[in-house]
């Protein structure tokens, strides 16, 4: 049995991985060309241009995680399906079951350390990032909390507030 769970989780992690670095390099590219002009007009260097790739990562990996889970056990079960190795574990008396409960078991351990991960460090990296991008494209923005007025559409109120402290 022992066996058969290092089978299932390592098979899993193997195809996630695969997945992972595939579509978070996809995402990277398309993120790094998307923003290539504005990096040409602005005069930005490489190493500028590095650090603002290298913290959009972990928002990619947040990103591409959902997806590619699903796709590395749907991948998974099938080949286990076109290799017949699913009829193997059943004439061996060995439960459909006992994988579903690998599999359940493996995707919720994924997603107490995607929560974590994303409270730690995505905040954080998304913070980093739109700091940097606005300092390479001089974007300056009034966080003046001074002269606050905000209109509420369902009542027609007006509220205004000459400073707010949080």
């Amino acid at each position: 049995m022992r066996i058969l769970n290092k089978y299932i989780i390592s098979s899993l992690l193997k195809t996630l991985v695969t997945t992972l670095l595939l579509t978070i390099l996809i995402l990277l590219s398309v993120d790094l060309f998307s923003n290539f002009d504005s990096y040409v007009q602005n005069d930005v260097s490489l190493n500028q241009i590095l650090a603002i790739t290298v913290t959009y990562i972990p928002y990619a990996f947040i990103t591409v995680l959902p997806p590619a889970t699903l796709f590395s056990i749907t991948f998974f079960l099938s080949q286990m399906f076109a290799n017949n190795e699913i009829i193997a574990l059943l004439s061996s008396g060995i439960s459909i079951k006992t994988v579903y409960k690998q599999i359940i078991f493996l995707m919720g351990l994924i997603t107490i350390l995607t929560f974590i991960f994303n409270e730690n460090i995505v905040l954080q990296s998304r913070i980093n990032r739109e700091k940097m991008k606005n300092q390479v494209f001089n974007i300056n923005y009034n966080l003046d909390n001074s002269n606050i007025g905000l209109i509420d559409s369902v009542n027609n109120n007006i509220i205004v507030a000459n400073s707010y402290v949080q």
